[in-house]
C-alpha cells in the first residue's frame, strides 16, 4: 500500500520566484532535512496559478499561503507540522 504524503507546493513562476521564492525554496529544503521529513512530504515547485498579486505563494495540502518570505516561512511550517503533530 502506498503511503500518502503531505504535499508542499511552492510557486516557481517568474513573479513569485523573483519576489523571494528563490530564497524560500532553500529554507523549505533545509527545514525538511533538519526535521527529517523527507519520507512524509512531497515537495515540488509549480508554475504560476494566476495569484501573482498575492505572492510569493506556497501551499501545504489544501492550505494556501500568500506573501511568504524568509521571515515567515519557518513559522508557517512549524505551525502546520506541530498542529498536525508531525514534528
Amino acid at each position: 500500500m502506498k503511503e500518502i504524503k503531505i504535499e508542499l507546493r511552492l510557486c516557481m513562476g517568474s513573479s513569485c520566484y523573483s519576489r523571494g521564492n528563490n530564497e524560500v525554496l532553500e529554507a523549505i529544503k533545509k527545514y525538511i532535512e533538519e526535521n527529517q521529513l523527507q519520507d512524509i512530504v512531497d515537495f515540488r515547485g509549480h508554475l504560476c496559478k494566476g495569484q501573482c498579486k498575492k505572492g510569493p505563494n506556497f501551499s501545504i495540502g489544501e492550505m494556501e499561503y500568500h506573501d511568504v518570505s524568509l521571515s515567515n516561512i519557518h513559522m508557517v511550517l512549524e505551525d502546520y507540522f506541530k498542529t498536525h503533530k508531525v514534528v
